[in-house]
């Protein structure tokens, strides 16, 4: 009998979603955090990243990092819903 965990495929996350992942935590100064903002980069576009790390960086948040990568999780699902519901009207026509 085979062991059916060898079959799961292990996600790699590609160089473009590193390099993004890696330059958010380092404006955060939250470099402990990587894999979680591996997981946003892959998720959400280019353009809510960077319009949320903006906003976040400017915001004048608690020094606990956590409450700050949620807010930028936050930002990032709002823009991206945002930015799908514009597409989703204009391709209606």
């Amino acid at each position: 009998m085979e062991n059916k965990s060898s079959h799961k495929r292990q996600f790699r996350p590609s160089a473009k979603v590193q390099a993004c992942a890696r330059y958010v935590a380092k404006q955060l100064n939250d470099t402990k955090t990587l894999p979680f903002y591996i997981a946003c980069c892959n998720r959400y576009p280019g353009s809510c990243i960077g319009k949320a790390l903006a906003k976040t960086i400017k915001m004048d948040l608690p020094s606990a990092k956590t409450r700050r990568g949620y807010f930028l999780k936050q930002l990032m699902y709002e823009y991206a819903k945002e930015s799908h519901d514009r597409y989703r009207y204009q391709s209606r026509g």
